[in-house]
């Protein structure tokens, strides 16, 4: 499996915690080891999921402050889930540089999201980078 897959089935759990307002990361393992087999991956996903339910005011928060004129409960939970996945990264997940997050935050929004997605994704992170006490993961 490849780290683009691993994000995809992070993606997929954010969204699903969305869905059914379950933030405890322990609620989706069952999900999580049926569609992993990597050790490298599974170790990935596990942290972003753990991060995330261990940070979701802090990481809402960062996202709130650059919906510019949106709310978390007009945005769609799939687009909600993609910006919960690239901020965790960005602000938890050393292993993942800043730019990658953004960029595969990006390349998500592409795949699942309608064509507006992309470029307000895009826009919220690339704010929230300039403006937030984020230091960028360089890898």
């Amino acid at each position: 499996m490849s780290r683009k897959l691993a994000r995809e089935i992070a993606m997929n759990v954010l969204y699903q915690m969305a869905i059914h307002e379950d933030f405890a990361s322990k609620s989706f393992e069952n999900y999580i080891s049926d569609n992993m087999t990597e050790s490298d991956d599974l170790r990935y996903v596990h942290s972003v999921v753990n991060a995330f339910a261990d940070n979701r005011e802090t990481i809402d928060i960062a996202i709130g402050k650059y919906l510019k004129g949106w709310t978390f409960d007009r945005l769609a939970k799939l687009d909600v889930s993609i910006l919960r996945l690239a901020t965790t990264e960005i602000l938890f997940i050393e292993e993942v540089s800043t730019a990658v997050a953004i960029n595969e935050a990006v390349n998500l929004a592409k795949r699942f999201s309608d064509d507006e997605t992309p470029g307000f994704v895009n826009g919220v992170l690339g704010e929230m980078v300039r403006h937030e006490e984020v230091t960028p993961h360089e890898h």
